[in-house]
């Protein structure tokens, strides 16, 4: 079997799996404790507004069309949704369990970046859009909680 002939067979596999791509940052940033004061680490939400997981709060982020790059898609993603453009975004890590999206297979190609305090003020809040701080998440759509865990973890 020659080369030309695998590829063609991975991408009639790959077709046949459905496999979709889509991107979610995880955005930090220092802001003071509503309670305490004391500086604690934030990261903003969105509610989601269809399903999977209606009405539940998930990271900002979407698919990737294929006329940008992954990093391009995190970037549009998190404007269009928190209007957040941190300077920069890092890839952190690949999502891909099988099962982590209901119906659909879905492989998540995680950023995260810290913003300053000044900049976090300055994104939108809204019914959809609210920040959190890290260690009171409420249950997130899809495997959310556990990606902001890794993130945590690595920082």
């Amino acid at each position: 079997m020659t080369l030309t002939e695998v590829s063609e067979m991975d991408a009639a596999q790959h077709d046949r799996q459905g496999i979709s791509l889509a991107v979610s940052t995880v955005i930090f940033a220092l802001r003071p404790h509503q309670e305490t004061g004391l500086s604690t680490v934030w990261l903003p939400l969105v509610r989601r507004i269809r399903d999977p997981f209606n009405g539940r709060w998930a990271l900002p982020g979407g698919w990737v069309t294929a006329e940008e790059s992954l990093a391009d898609a995190a970037a549009r993603n998190l404007l269009e949704t928190t209007s957040l453009a941190p300077t920069y975004l890092e890839q952190l890590y690949a999502f891909g369990e099988v099962e982590r999206s209901p119906g659909r297979r879905v492989v998540s190609i995680v950023y995260w970046a810290l913003v300053r305090q000044e900049e976090a003020e300055r994104a939108s809040e809204g019914e959809n859009v609210r920040w959190f701080p890290a260690d009171e998440l409420p249950s997130l759509a899809f495997d959310h909680n556990l990606i902001v865990e890794y993130a945590l973890w690595r920082l």
